[in-house]
């Protein structure tokens, strides 16, 4: 359950951009904002959960750190492009794995089929009984399924998931820039994107990015710290190689 959900937020008559965004880094209740002089936005703790020492904030505080925080995922242009490039050699391998594997699976499931069909005639002929026929086809049938599902993986085509990472890549590259020239709807929808659960108190943010964008962050720290230290490029590119749980979500 979201801790915010604890803490009523009252009820806000303005659309402020990073309402039901952010929570309290000291008591984990609601960071609300209000309108100051008719005009000047702020943040603050609700304090529901009794005297808290958070402090108030201006929304152009935030606004600094989120697109601070963003700058952390843009990756360089050569990073992308090898990054790209093996993933499309890593999909033409599986491809080719997969062909390989079809192939076999086709000249499975015409075995199998040849094998009911020379039973039914066998059973015709009186070759085997009818309840030899039943079990013998039913095994074959249940084999010929499960062929049939392990073909139909084969031919399952991974270019959609690569164009998907490679729009990922493109938007972590362009976040940072794009987030300064956008709208508050607009900057919304980008940190809902790339956050979640972020904290916020006494003037600083605490930005807590969602999977994979968490795991681009680190390898893009890893980076830039390593590349200081002028290693190898084939050392550096080591850092991007995919870990097991780097999970991609669709783009909205």
């Amino acid at each position: 359950m979201d801790r915010r959900s604890s803490c009523p937020t009252g009820r806000q008559t303005h659309d402020f951009l990073f309402q039901g965004m952010l929570t309290c880094s000291y008591c984990g209740c609601a960071v609300v904002a209000e309108i100051k002089k008719g005009k000047y936005v702020y943040y603050h703790c609700t304090g529901n959960r009794g005297k808290c020492p958070g402090k108030y904030a201006r929304e152009e505080l935030i606004d600094q750190q989120f697109a601070q925080s963003l700058g952390q995922i843009r990756i360089d242009d050569d990073v992308m492009k090898w990054i790209v490039t093996v993933m499309k050699q890593s999909t033409a391998e599986g491809r080719k794995q997969k062909e390989g594997q079809l192939k076999v699976l086709t000249k499975t499931k015409q075995l199998q089929e040849d094998r009911l069909e020379k039973m039914y005639l066998d059973k015709l002929d009186g070759t085997i009984s009818e309840d030899e026929y039943k079990r013998l086809s039913n095994k074959f049938r249940e084999e010929l399924t499960d062929i049939k599902f392990r073909m139909e993986e084969c031919r399952q085509e991974k270019g959609e998931s690569i164009d998907s990472a490679a729009r990922l890549l493109e938007l972590a590259q362009k976040a940072s820039s794009l987030y300064l020239g956008q709208v508050p709807g607009e900057k919304r929808e980008l940190l809902n994107y790339v956050y979640s659960n972020s904290t916020f108190g006494s003037g600083e943010l605490k930005a807590n990015f969602r999977k994979p964008f968490d795991m681009l962050a680190e390898s893009n720290c890893e980076y830039q710290r390593k590349k200081a230290t002028s290693l190898a490029k084939n050392d550096l590119f080591d850092i991007w190689r995919p870990r097991d749980d780097s999970n991609v979500r669709p783009l909205p």
